[in-house]
């Protein structure tokens, strides 16, 4: 009989990689012989165009990219898609109810645990101790877990058949703030390989170009992406709903959709990026790369410790830069591949022993 699994995490935001790391492991799960539903819990109220985007979602290739920027649909249109999902749930209530026929609930991944926008809900409170309760490579994002809060955390957690993160820094936190050990797993979208990727790709554009997208507006960040495009003689396309963007000349695609942004990155001649995502496709689908700090040292919700853990793990910490390289070097992915596929033999073995597979 089917393992049947609910997974509570961001999946409706029109974000990339909460769309994608979604998307990775309810696929991952699925294919291992789960029966597998994403837990449809939407904070508040839906979005005021949440009904036009529901209805343009079924109309996909009619929509123009002038609307279609507007109301973010084709995340939605994703979501239907591909992703088998519970009734709408708001209430906390509700969640009780949606998950009595689940055997096991997995929160994450994500910053679902970040300490400055924590949902309680996030460390499954409602979930009965019949049922498992597994984090999945949640995130806390933040450099420490305030004392206030910590007795939250250790109490819920303390309630988990198995406990992962996504970063080292949060596996200590976990252990040396509240005294819960946890297991480093990678982030979903790397649970599956560049072929699995590929399969849902689109592409809009064929011809060489730097891919640019950056969730933060430096614009220092911006400067450095044109110094780039000058010394390789390459367009760059930029992935971006900033109006000052538009402002460098660069071939701005506001209206992409998940499937689009894969497609993207797979396409590019080099990426450059500020976002935790946008290096995890760079490095899952092979391309040359760079990556800038979207936060200063000093900024108090500075995200920058998973940006350093994932190219750390990697051995790529040379990628990170605050200025363009004098030499445009190539990655070795040999090596990198062979790293990425022992960790995720790790990833693989710890889902599938925290839910009872096999």
């Amino acid at each position: 009989m089917k393992k049947k699994v609910g997974i509570l995490t961001w999946h409706y935001y029109p974000n990339f990689g909460s769309a994608l790391q979604a998307y990775a492991l309810y696929s991952y799960l699925n294919i291992h012989g789960c029966e597998t539903f994403i837990i449809n819990y939407v904070v508040g109220k839906r979005p005021a165009l949440w009904k036009i985007r529901l209805f343009a979602s079924f109309f996909d290739a009619l929509i123009p990219r002038v609307l279609s920027s507007k109301i973010h649909y084709r995340f939605l249109n994703f979501e239907h898609k591909y992703l088998k999902e519970t009734q709408l749930v708001r209430t906390y209530e509700d969640l009780e109810y949606v998950v009595r026929s689940f055997d096991t609930v997995i929160c994450g991944s994500d910053q679902i645990w970040a300490p400055n926008v924590l949902n309680e809900n996030y460390l499954l409170p409602f979930v009965p101790d019949n049922i498992r309760k597994v984090s999945y490579a949640a995130s806390i994002g933040l450099p420490t877990i305030p004392k206030d809060k910590r007795v939250l955390y250790k109490k819920s957690l303390s309630r988990f058949f198995a406990v992962s993160v996504r970063e080292r820094q949060g596996q200590e936190i976990l252990k040396n703030e509240i005294g819960i050990s946890s297991t480093v797993v990678l982030d979903p979208t790397l649970l599956l390989d560049r072929k699995e990727w590929l399969s849902i790709a689109r592409y809009r554009c064929h011809t060489p170009y730097i891919l640019c997208y950056f969730l933060g507006r430096n614009r220092n960040h911006r400067q450095m992406t044109q110094e780039f495009a000058q010394k390789t003689r390459l367009p760059v396309l930029c992935l971006s709903r900033f109006p000052e963007d538009k402002t460098w000349g660069w071939n701005v695609d506001e209206d992409a959709g998940p499937q689009e942004f894969v497609g993207y990155v797979d396409n590019a001649s080099y990426v450059i990026t500020d976002s935790f995502h946008g290096t995890c496709f760079s490095i899952n689908l092979g391309k040359d790369f760079y990556v800038v700090n979207r936060f200063t040292p000093e900024d108090p919700i500075n995200q920058n410790s998973r940006i350093a853990n994932i190219l750390s793990l990697f051995g790529l910490e040379n990628r990170l830069i605050d200025k363009i390289p004098g030499d445009v070097t190539s990655i070795n992915y040999g090596v990198v591949q062979e790293r990425l596929h022992e960790e995720r033999e790790k990833s693989h073995c710890f889902l599938q022993q925290s839910i009872g597979l096999g």
